[in-house]
């Protein structure tokens, strides 16, 4: 949870951009959470479940300067449960969540309104969060604030399904 001078920059998983937001400052980076969108070229070149955990552990190194920093995890775009490797293990956001835990840095997954509870993804958030208890980042568009009848009932049902309290929530407004 952060104030007003905090800044949530949003970056694709590119190698490039990752390095880049690596080699920051520390009183830079106390000052920011970024979110890392994860998209489908990510794992694209990945035929096996090994495949995955190579890619898994080349983005872990760029993370290396984050231990003791937040960082929002956005897997949505990814579209696993569509994924050819879907039946070869668990979520990536599993193993990256895990190897950064293990590096010192605090993953936290960033959940959506449009995101199903019961996809792989949903299900694999809803697991770390029982298992680590390390809150979430609702990532929510201005169109969803003004949804006629209930903007707040829509956000309460989704923290709900995740057994999350608005205390355990970082709320960001964007698209």
């Amino acid at each position: 949870m952060f104030g007003h001078i905090h800044y949530v920059p949003l970056l694709r998983s590119k190698f490039g951009e990752l390095r880049a937001l690596n080699t920051l400052p520390p009183e830079i980076r106390r000052f920011m959470t970024p979110i890392i969108e994860f998209l489908p070229t990510t794992f694209a070149g990945c035929s096996s479940r090994e495949d995955v955990e190579k890619v898994l552990e080349k983005l872990t190194k760029q993370f290396t300067s984050w231990r003791g920093q937040r960082v929002f995890l956005d897997f949505s775009p990814l579209r696993w449960d569509h994924h050819r490797l879907l039946e070869t293990g668990t979520h990536p956001i599993n193993g990256l969540c895990e190897r950064l835990r293990r590096q010192g840095v605090w993953p936290v997954p960033l959940i959506t309104l449009k995101m199903a509870h019961d996809s792989t993804l949903g299900q694999s958030i809803a697991e770390l969060l029982r298992r680590h208890g390390t809150g979430a980042c609702l990532r929510i568009s201005p169109a969803e604030l003004a949804v006629t009848g209930g903007a707040q009932e829509l956000v309460g049902r989704r923290l709900s399904q995740f057994g999350l309290s608005p205390k355990e929530v970082d709320l960001v407004v964007d698209r």
